[in-house]
Protein backbone atom coordinates (compact mmCIF):
# COMPACT_ATOMS: atom_id res chain seq x y z
CA UNK A 1 0.00 0.00 0.00
CA UNK A 2 1.45 3.56 -1.13
CA UNK A 3 1.87 5.98 1.27
CA UNK A 4 -0.83 8.04 -0.04
CA UNK A 5 -3.69 4.90 0.30
CA UNK A 6 -2.74 4.88 3.28
CA UNK A 7 -3.74 8.50 3.81
CA UNK A 8 -6.72 7.98 2.33
CA UNK A 9 -7.67 5.10 4.37
CA UNK A 10 -7.16 6.68 7.61
CA UNK A 11 -8.96 9.94 6.52
CA UNK A 12 -11.61 8.21 5.56
CA UNK A 13 -11.48 6.03 9.14
CA UNK A 14 -11.83 8.91 10.72
CA UNK A 15 -14.38 10.52 9.36
CA UNK A 16 -16.70 7.61 9.95
CA UNK A 17 -15.39 7.23 13.40
CA UNK A 18 -16.94 11.50 13.75
CA UNK A 19 -19.84 10.82 12.25
CA UNK A 20 -20.69 7.48 14.81
CA UNK A 21 -19.38 9.50 17.37
CA UNK A 22 -21.76 12.23 16.10
CA UNK A 23 -24.76 10.02 15.88
CA UNK A 24 -24.41 7.50 18.66
CA UNK A 25 -23.13 10.78 20.91
CA UNK A 26 -26.39 10.68 22.95
CA UNK A 27 -26.01 6.86 23.85
CA UNK A 28 -22.23 6.71 24.76
CA UNK A 29 -23.02 9.26 27.21
CA UNK A 30 -23.49 6.92 30.20
CA UNK A 31 -20.72 4.56 29.57
CA UNK A 32 -18.45 7.37 29.08
CA UNK A 33 -19.83 8.53 32.66
CA UNK A 34 -19.36 4.96 33.52
CA UNK A 35 -15.93 4.37 33.35
CA UNK A 36 -14.66 8.04 34.46
CA UNK A 37 -16.09 7.00 37.41
CA UNK A 38 -14.87 3.35 37.56
CA UNK A 39 -11.42 5.14 36.67
CA UNK A 40 -11.53 7.82 39.72
CA UNK A 41 -12.72 5.28 42.53
CA UNK A 42 -10.29 2.67 41.27
CA UNK A 43 -7.46 3.36 44.09
CA UNK A 44 -10.48 3.54 46.79
CA UNK A 45 -10.84 -0.57 45.72
CA UNK A 46 -7.40 -0.74 45.47
CA UNK A 47 -6.94 0.68 49.27
CA UNK A 48 -9.73 -1.30 50.69
CA UNK A 49 -8.58 -4.68 48.77
CA UNK A 50 -5.15 -4.16 51.17
CA UNK A 51 -7.01 -4.27 53.94
CA UNK A 52 -8.08 -8.01 53.28
CA UNK A 53 -11.52 -7.18 51.21
CA UNK A 54 -11.68 -9.16 48.15
CA UNK A 55 -12.08 -6.56 45.16
CA UNK A 56 -15.49 -7.96 44.28
CA UNK A 57 -16.79 -6.71 48.08
CA UNK A 58 -14.52 -3.46 48.34
CA UNK A 59 -16.73 -2.42 44.92
CA UNK A 60 -19.97 -3.61 46.58
CA UNK A 61 -19.20 -2.00 49.33
CA UNK A 62 -18.40 1.80 47.90
CA UNK A 63 -21.32 1.11 45.66
CA UNK A 64 -23.80 0.62 48.55
CA UNK A 65 -21.68 3.77 50.73
CA UNK A 66 -22.49 5.76 47.59
CA UNK A 67 -25.81 5.08 46.89
CA UNK A 68 -27.19 5.33 50.14
CA UNK A 69 -25.14 8.62 50.83
CA UNK A 70 -27.05 10.22 48.04
CA UNK A 71 -30.74 8.89 48.60
CA UNK A 72 -30.25 10.23 52.20
CA UNK A 73 -29.25 13.42 50.74
CA UNK A 74 -32.28 13.09 48.33
CA UNK A 75 -34.51 12.49 51.22
CA UNK A 76 -34.59 15.60 53.27
CA UNK A 77 -31.85 18.56 54.17
CA UNK A 78 -31.63 17.23 57.65
CA UNK A 79 -28.24 16.08 59.79
CA UNK A 80 -27.52 12.11 59.36
CA UNK A 81 -29.68 10.52 62.29
CA UNK A 82 -25.92 8.85 64.01
CA UNK A 83 -24.87 12.72 64.70
CA UNK A 84 -26.16 13.97 68.68
CA UNK A 85 -29.03 16.93 67.91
Amino acid sequence: MTAQRQAVFWTCMLGVLALSLWVLGSMLLPFVLGMAVGYLLDPVVDRITRWGVSRGAAAGLLIYCCSRRSSSSRRSASPPSCLPT
